[in-house]
């Protein structure tokens, strides 16, 4: 969580990926105008923080019940794993909860991997 608000980690994911820490990095970092497209409610999440091929955070999210997301990437063998953590400054009901499960399935399991799979 960015700010100095007490932060909930409402839901956390994790997909693997047969492309390397450093091009998941470099899709999440400079290349999310490529893939990651906000339905029309949604905003478009800005880049707060990064750590060469390890850590992302991106936030205000496209979600507005959602202060940010982290990205942890790791090694995977040949690939990597993602482990997307949401946080909000409050519990989820959970139909929110789904719903941006369902959403980050959507960005992090779809747009980026079709993405990143021709690297």
């Amino acid at each position: 969580m960015l700010s100095g608000m007490p932060s909930c980690e409402v839901v956390v994911r994790r997909w693997k990926y047969a492309a390397p820490p450093w091009r998941l990095f470099d899709a999440l970092v400079g290349e999310r105008a490529h893939w990651l497209e906000p339905w029309e409610d949604e905003r478009t999440p800005d880049l707060v923080e990064s750590v060469a091929n390890e850590r992302v955070v991106l936030a205000p999210w496209v979600d507005e019940d959602i202060d940010d997301v982290t990205v942890l990437i790791t090694s995977d063998g040949e690939g990597s794993q993602l482990y997307v953590t949401v946080h909000a400054d409050h519990v989820l009901s959970d139909d929110k909860r789904k719903a941006a499960r369902y959403r980050l399935g959507t960005l992090f399991g779809e747009a980026l991997r079709s993405w990143v799979d021709g690297w």
